[in-house]
């Protein structure tokens, strides 16, 4: 497998997680603004969500604890998050878009925005105590992206030593 036919593929790959991330966050956001706009409280809805959906009963020490977290939460911040998730999903779906099309912001885009939250992920990993595979595993797959992005930019060079290649190569 050449290198084109790898960098095709692999952008391809990322684009995809990238665009599914961003539907993860737009269910997040349009739940969490549903959540606000009922009528019932949000302890009530999270308690139902799990026990009817998740198939996760109300007496574990974590829903125990997460049910008690919710009285603390002002309107305010509901509305914040869910902002926060469409924004998310937004740029979710521009670094996709543009790795599906192979653009080369996208891959300097991607690189930066993954590396920004590397940080946040060695802290949470840390914090839990490797408790939970989750962490490492999402901080892996963000390495491995960071990782191969930059090896696909150092392939293409500058965009005039990319276009000196090609009308070398012809």
């Amino acid at each position: 497998m050449d290198s084109a036919t790898l960098k095709h593929k692999g952008l391809r790959f990322i684009a995809i997680v990238k665009l599914l991330k961003a539907l993860g966050m737009i269910i997040i956001g349009v739940g969490l603004l549903r959540m606000f706009h009922s009528g019932e409280d949000l302890e009530t809805q999270v308690a139902y969500f799990l026990r009817f959906h998740m198939h996760i009963g109300p007496e574990q020490p974590l829903v125990v604890w997460l049910l008690s977290q919710f009285p603390n939460v002002p309107n305010g911040k509901i509305i914040y998050f869910s902002y926060s998730s469409f924004i998310a999903a937004l740029l979710f779906v521009i670094e996709g878009v543009g790795l599906y099309k192979e653009q080369r912001w996208a891959e300097w885009m991607t690189v930066i925005l993954t590396s920004v939250f590397i940080p946040v992920e060695i802290m949470n990993l840390v914090r839990n105590a490797f408790t939970h595979p989750t962490p490492a595993l999402v901080l892996a797959l963000n390495l491995c992206i960071v990782a191969y992005l930059i090896w696909v930019i150092r392939q293409n060079g500058t965009p005039d030593a990319a276009k000196t290649r090609s009308v070398a190569a012809n």
